[in-house]
């Protein structure tokens, strides 16, 4: 799988944010959320990745002509404009950026974080549907990094499930690759990210 519902690194090549992976998993309702909201996958460069005080931000991008899609999980995988719209929220400064099924074309985000004097930044972002009965599926939508300092990334897509299986959300992931021609991240990459998660754990 791409993603494995962990953070998204952000990285800079040759002066431009890069996101490993490119493609995010998170899942709705997971304790302590409520059924609608989600925070992961959140965002994350770690020590020496960014000089102290970047900043970083994002945007909403268009995927397929809209801002956010959803797909009812039976099936082959079929997004459709979602039903109900989503808000992304920083749950500390409380900004918010609305991503409505009706809405194309970019969407101005906000600021993300400040990188730290070693050069890292890690925040969680809440994702929320808007409808408390909002149908069981999986939803997609499209951000950009951004920052003054470096290039903005290419998208990043994001693909959130509400009330499905890990397989219908590795299909949703698995199309959504094949669609973008999104390669799978390095096997380098997938074990450091292995390792990190041994070193989490163990603290």
């Amino acid at each position: 799988s791409y993603a494995q519902h962990s953070d998204i690194e952000i990285e800079v090549e040759n002066g431009m944010l890069v996101t490993e992976p490119r493609i995010g998993e998170g899942e709705f309702g997971e304790a302590p959320n409520p059924a609608n909201v989600a925070d992961e996958p959140g965002l994350e460069a770690d020590d020496g990745i960014l000089n102290a005080g970047d900043v970083s931000g994002f945007n909403a991008v268009d995927v397929l002509g809209s801002h956010r899609w959803h797909w009812d999980g039976v099936g082959a995988v079929n997004f459709v404009a979602s039903p109900t719209d989503l808000t992304i929220e920083h749950p500390v400064t409380g900004d918010t950026v609305l991503l409505s099924s009706a809405g194309s074309g970019g969407a101005a985000g906000f600021t993300i974080g400040v990188a730290d004097a070693d050069g890292g930044m890690h925040q969680d972002l809440e994702f929320i549907l808007n409808d408390l009965a909002a149908p069981v599926g999986v939803y997609l939508f499209g951000m950009e990094m951004t920052s003054p300092s470096y290039a903005t990334s290419d998208p990043l897509y994001m693909v959130l499930g509400s009330g499905v299986s890990d397989v219908e959300l590795d299909a949703a992931v698995d199309w959504v690759a094949d669609t973008f021609a999104i390669p799978e991240p390095s096997s380098a990459l997938l074990a450091g990210l292995g390792f990190l998660g041994l070193l989490r754990r163990r603290r």
